[in-house]
């Protein structure tokens, strides 16, 4: 997926911090749905801005300090919502639908993306042109989630980790299946109050 320039986050998304997991696993099956990207099918990388991923993971280890300014009723009801939206992205994922994909994104300039095979995708329109084009080059796709620790970071922000195996089948009928690891930093959106990616990474380890 696409990147952008290294600068400071949106004031919304600076919250108090509280920290609870489940693990959790998926799998999704669908007529196409997955989240790997390959080389044949994405030809242009873009440089990884460096400073701009710093920026990300020290404001995250700056909110996991801060103390916690939920209630514990309320610590279980975002828990739960973030836990659904991530059940709802692997299944969106995997309808192979670009539209509910991209619902589950956060509609902002500052969104960014790493897809599987370094290519960057940055802001929400880099980001649907990115899913365009893959979804295009792609017949078939099973993406398959497991481990998954999510942590509240504040009753705005939320860190989700977790492993994943992508099976995917392009137009030309080469397969793939890719495993790996996944990191997606939610925020829940000040315009509709639903919880979004807004910065998400997903690594690939080819197997032989």
């Amino acid at each position: 997926m696409h990147a952008q320039s290294a600068q400071a986050l949106p004031d919304h998304v600076l919250d108090g911090a509280a920290v609870r997991y489940a693990p959790h696993r998926i799998d999704a099956r669908g007529p196409f749905g997955s989240f790997v990207g390959s080389d044949r099918l994405m030809k242009g990388k873009v440089l990884m801005p460096k400073g701009r991923v710093l920026s990300l993971l020290a404001l995250v280890a700056v909110l996991a300090c801060r103390p916690p300014e939920m209630t514990t009723q309320q610590r279980i009801q975002f828990q739960d919502a973030v836990t659904a939206r991530f059940d709802g992205w692997v299944t969106a994922m995997n309808s192979g639908n670009r539209d509910e994909i991209l619902a589950y994104y956060h509609e902002h300039d500052e969104l960014l993306v790493f897809w599987p095979d370094g290519t960057i995708a940055n802001g929400f329109d880099g980001q649907k042109l990115q899913l365009h084009n893959f979804l295009n080059a792609t017949r078939y796709m099973n993406f398959v989630t497991s481990q998954t620790r999510t942590e509240l970071l504040g009753a705005r922000t939320a860190l989700s980790t977790f492993g994943h195996s992508t099976d995917v089948i392009s137009q030309d009928s080469n397969r793939e299946v890719t495993p790996g690891k996944g990191t997606i930093l939610w925020i829940r959106d000040p315009v509709d109050d639903a919880w979004k990616i807004h910065f998400q990474q997903l690594s690939a380890n080819k197997m032989n």
